[in-house]
C-alpha cells in the first residue's frame, strides 16, 4: 500500500497495513494484550499462488488464495495490492482519530 503518510495512518487500505498498524503499542493502555498477527510470514524461497499474506489475512477470499495482487489505485494518490479493496469488497475505514 502507499500514498500520503496521513491517509495511509488513518485510513489503511490494505489488511496488512492495518494489521501493523493495529500492532503497534500504545501509550496509556497498560495491562492490554498487543495486537498479534497470526501465523507466520511466507517464505520467500517457494512462489506460491495467491496473495502473500492470504494465510495471515482474516479478509482472505477465494480469489485472494489464486490471484497475486497487483498494485492499483483505489483513490486519488492512493495505491494497494488487495484484491478485496480492488474490486470493493473489503471497504476503508478509519481506524483512528486524526488530529491537525
Amino acid at each position: 500500500e502507499s500514498g500520503k503518510t496521513r491517509s495511509v495512518y488513518y485510513t489503511p487500505a490494505h489488511p496488512y497495513t492495518r494489521a501493523l498498524l493495529a500492532s503497534i503499542p500504545r501509550t496509556g493502555k497498560s495491562g492490554q494484550s498487543l495486537y498479534v498477527i497470526q501465523g507466520a510470514p511466507p517464505d520467500n524461497t517457494k512462489r506460491l499462488p495467491g496473495c502473500p499474506f492470504a494465510p495471515r489475512c482474516r479478509y482472505v477470499a477465494d480469489p485472494c488464495e489464486r490471484s497475486v495482487p497487483r498494485i492499483q489505485r483505489i483513490a486519488p494518490e492512493r495505491f494497494s495490492a488487495c484484491l478485496r479493496v480492488q474490486d470493493g469488497s473489503l471497504q476503508i475505514e478509519p481506524i483512528g482519530e486524526e488530529s491537525s
